[in-house]
């Protein structure tokens, strides 16, 4: 073979390993796949028993701060048949440990009963029909054996209050109360001060 037929098979192998070489780049090698990590299950874990700890905590709270409302709730006489079911109800939260659920029972019960009360602060020339009579009260002079029975540990002679006392005045009285007492309001008799008339104290012992 002669120096020019070297030289084209030369430029012709030359030309094929360049070719070859821009047409199949060296492959790099493949990252490896990451591992699975234990570690975000486990932190899920730790974030759902903080949250547990914290849910008993507050309910405990919550059951703590109920009861004291249910002692309130108790010492309130004359409720209702819904009343009284929402405080057993309420009651019954309590025993299965549901503390959210007794305390709004509780809270709104409350809320209610305390609207429905006021005191009234007795004033020269009141008498207990007079303050029956004033629309802030009942507007209805003939309710006022009401306002007797609610403050029996005040006023001993019905005939007879004083200015300055505070008289508790039931403003949703039930409605058989309200009967009993325009009742016996207008089957009375005269009004005489100084004795308890029997009539009232009929009245009392009956309701």
């Amino acid at each position: 073979m002669n120096n020019a037929s070297r030289k084209t098979l030369l430029a012709a192998l030359l030309a094929v390993g360049v070719v070859g070489c821009a047409s199949q780049p060296p492959q790099e090698a493949a990252a490896p796949a990451a591992a699975p990590t234990a570690a975000a299950p486990v932190a899920q874990d730790d974030a759902a028993e903080r949250a547990r700890a914290a849910a008993a905590v507050e309910n405990q709270r919550m059951l703590s701060e109920a009861r004291g409302l249910l002692d309130q709730a108790r010492g309130y006489s004359g409720l209702n048949s819904d009343q009284t079911a929402r405080l057993r109800e309420a009651e019954a939260a309590m025993a299965a440990g549901d503390g959210r659920r007794a305390y709004d029972i509780l809270n709104g019960l409350l809320s209610e009963l305390r609207a429905a009360q006021m005191t009234y602060s007795v004033v020269r020339g009141d008498s207990l029909w007079r303050i029956a009579g004033k629309g802030e009260v009942y507007g209805n002079p003939y309710q006022w054996p009401l306002i007797l029975k609610a403050n029996t540990d005040k006023i001993r002679d019905a005939d007879l209050i004083r200015p300055g006392q505070e008289l508790a005045v039931d403003k949703s009285p039930l409605g058989a109360d309200v009967d009993a007492a325009v009742k016996h309001a207008k089957t009375r008799g005269s009004w005489s001060v100084g004795a308890v008339e029997e009539s009232d104290k009929a009245y009392l012992g009956g309701n």
